[in-house]
């Protein structure tokens, strides 16, 4: 949440060393603030700090430290950030200030934005071919010692699972007669679950503890997943690796990581990543760390005697398609991230089977359907929000796995 505190930005100063921004603050109180840039486009992790001189009100940018941080990055874009040690801070522009060009990096000034552009063209990629990794498999028939239900529940992934048990319209309104989902981790990596606490009290940081993040990413900083299991009694656990697949991991200490999810990514706390260490899905220090956090995921299920373990295998869409006049066409913008997320999901897939075998694998990566564009989903059209049938489907592929006997009692007295 942004606070009511105003920055008021009213003179850049450019020498050979560096970029001097002054400022004033329309506030009676006191007030520390610290600034960064942070890229435009929140998911990509790439922080510069800055130093502020409070007593002078003045944000001291050092060229050479700017250049080197820019020219890492061609192509994007990267907006100034402030806020106290608790809240975000919104600011204003002079309106007498005007745009500034330096070799290589453009500093753009809106109303209500300073931003740093690099001038450098984006290389162009080679286009990764749209191919599967073979991922070995053999499911049971039937989920093992469940006679009753609803069947107590544990999601552990994304909106891929999580909306398999929603009651609205859009997805399963009559889930609860078959599960009962008593925990979800949400947007948590595996890595992160299974490393060190970090020591950081994220409860005083105000937009960690609003909205959702409050609700998931407590788990991130405590890593107590093993109390998630303890009087829960867990008889499934259903699982997507999405996140895995997509966000890049912050190294925060010699063993603590943390998942740089939606709600870190649009977090202040972002700024204190600056000097960490970012593993990326689909290397090989990442698919290294991740087999040992299935191996312990394993150690886990085996502690509380979970003999319950389904894995959702998915895709990113490459198409979408408005189902109001049937039109289909294919996310062409974002074709290089889904092919990137979808080779690095068949990826961990693969090892989590190979780590836990006695899962049951339901392979959803070649489906009939595709994104919504009008996905009632937080975010709206995405390739990872599909259309309604799918999770309707879905939900069929898992009560597949139940006793045929329980299903159809149960939905003879519905």
């Amino acid at each position: 949440m942004k606070s009511d505190n105003k920055i008021f930005i009213k003179k850049i100063y450019i020498d050979t060393h560096s970029i001097t921004i002054f400022f004033d603050i329309d506030s009676s109180e006191e007030m520390e603030i610290e600034a960064w840039l942070e890229n435009k486009n929140k998911y990509k992790p790439h922080i510069f700090y800055i130093k502020v001189d409070n007593k002078k009100r003045r944000i001291v940018i050092e060229n050479q430290a700017l250049q080197s941080f820019i020219k890492e990055f061609p192509g994007e874009s990267f907006k100034l950030s402030l806020s106290t040690m608790t809240k975000r801070i919104t600011y204003k522009v002079s309106s007498n200030l005007k745009n500034i060009y330096l070799n290589d990096i453009d500093i753009l000034l809106t109303k209500e934005l300073l931003a740093f552009n690099n001038r450098d063209s984006i290389p162009k990629n080679e286009l990764l071919i749209n191919e599967q990794v073979k991922i070995q498999y053999e499911n049971k028939l039937e989920l093992e010692n469940i006679t009753v239900l609803p069947v107590d529940t544990l999601n552990i992934g994304s909106c891929f699972s999580r909306s398999v048990f929603k009651t609205h319209e859009y997805f399963n309104p009559g889930y609860k007669e078959f599960f009962h989902l008593k925990k979800t981790l949400f947007h948590n990596s595996f890595i992160s679950l299974f490393s060190d606490p970090v020591n950081y009290t994220f409860s005083n940081v105000e937009d960690l503890i609003m909205g959702d993040a409050a609700l998931y990413i407590g788990i991130e900083f405590i890593k107590n997943l093993d109390e998630q299991f303890i009087d829960n009694n867990f008889k499934l656990v259903v699982i997507d690796n999405y996140i895995d697949a997509t966000s890049p991991i912050i190294k925060c200490g010699t063993h603590s990581f943390l998942t740089y999810n939606k709600y870190l990514a649009e977090s202040i706390f972002k700024r204190l990543f600056s000097s960490c260490d970012i593993i990326y899905p689909g290397t090989k220090q990442h698919l290294e760390l991740y087999r040992k956090s299935i191996v312990n995921f394993r150690n886990i299920l085996t502690k509380y005697n979970v003999k319950n373990v389904i894995l959702i295998g998915g895709r990113q869409s490459q198409y979408k398609i408005n189902e109001q006049t049937n039109q289909v066409s294919p996310w062409n913008d974002k074709m290089e991230w889904i092919l990137n997320v979808n080779k690095n999901w068949d990826e961990v897939d693969r090892i989590f089977l190979e780590e836990i075998p006695n899962s049951i694998y339901i392979d959803k990566r070649t489906t009939y359907w595709k994104s919504d564009v009008f996905s009632p989903m937080i975010g709206g059209a995405s390739p990872s929000h599909y259309q309604s049938g799918y999770y309707k489907e879905l939900f069929n592929d898992i009560i597949s796995f139940l006793s045929r006997d329980s299903v159809d009692e149960k939905r003879y007295n519905q």
